[in-house]
């Protein structure tokens, strides 16, 4: 065998096992938007927290995700296909590591959330579920929760848009 054939075997034999792992382990790239709806409503998130005024920036971030991210237009409820809303029931806080003078110098934030998508015509449930997301900060670097917070609002968004509107949920 020569080496063009080699090398064409190599080639072969990777894209295959490329596929055959990006496949086989429940990963895709994307997912496939539901056929059945073509406009949302997004209720204002619920915030079950302590933590004022957190649930209109994650409603805003979810927003901004459907309008980005996916075909459906954003519309008042009384006109939707389906409505999605939900609520924060956990922002919760883990000091990672500290310093002598315990002060803290890493922290984690999980930011976990609940929501359900139905159908306003029926009520049918499309999607109920919770999803949960964790973004890091160090203090001791100059960061702080109020920069880190739009990074964990944007990406806790994104997680629940994918999963909301996927059709193979």
């Amino acid at each position: 065998m020569g080496s063009r054939e080699t090398l064409a075997g190599l080639s072969l034999a990777l894209v295959v096992a490329l596929v055959i792992s990006a496949t086989g382990c429940g990963y895709h790239a994307g997912y496939a938007a539901r056929k059945d709806i073509g406009t949302v409503a997004v209720g204002v998130f619920g915030n079950r927290t302590f933590y004022r005024d957190i649930e209109t920036d994650f409603t805003r971030a979810v927003i901004s995700e459907i309008q980005k991210n996916t075909p459906y237009r954003i519309v008042a409820s009384g006109e939707a296909d389906a409505i999605l809303e939900g609520e924060i029931v956990s922002y919760r806080k883990t000091m990672l590591q500290e310093s002598a003078d315990d002060e803290p110098m890493e922290v984690q934030v999980v930011l976990t959330v609940n929501a359900t998508l139905r159908n306003r015509r029926n009520g049918a449930v499309l999607f109920k579920n919770s999803v949960r997301e964790a973004e890091d900060y160090a203090p001791a670097a100059g960061e702080n929760e109020s920069g880190m917070w739009p990074r964990l609002s944007r990406r806790t968004a994104e997680l629940l848009v994918e999963r909301a509107f996927d059709a193979d949920w």
